[in-house]
């Protein structure tokens, strides 16, 4: 069985592509890890921030960069294919601002999370380890 630890992005980046994930897991903490440490510590301070569909795409990019400079984030990716959006990390007291600001277009802001993904093989003994 291998398993895939993922930002929340990542998993709705999949999903827009792939089509539905079977078996998604929150996943605790990391172990002992440095390099999963810092990775935990990113995605605790990164949101999703869904914008109103009648943006255009150019729109979406504009008002990322707006925000980001704005409220003192780091876009981590744009979302114009399926949703209107972006990803970004800054401090929570910088998101309790933005949201209060108003008039940036913003559907939600969703914390993102560490969640897994268990493949297993198709056939017992028969798939890939």
């Amino acid at each position: 069985m291998r398993t895939f630890n993922l930002g929340v992005a990542s998993v709705i980046a999949g999903v827009m592509l792939f089509g539905s994930v079977g078996s998604v897991l929150s996943q605790g903490l990391f172990e002992a890890d440095p390099v999963g440490l810092q990775f935990e510590r990113d995605v605790r301070s990164t949101y999703i921030v869904r914008l109103a569909n009648s943006l255009p795409a150019q729109a979406v990019n504009n008002r990322a960069n707006e925000v980001a400079a704005r409220f003192g984030g780091r876009i981590r990716y744009t979302y114009t294919n399926t949703i209107n959006g972006f990803a970004i990390t800054m401090p929570s007291v910088a998101i309790a601002r933005m949201t209060a600001a108003g008039g940036l277009d913003i559907i939600s802001v969703t914390r993102d999370a560490i969640v897994s993904i268990d493949i297993k093989p198709n056939a017992p003994g028969g798939g890939r380890g």
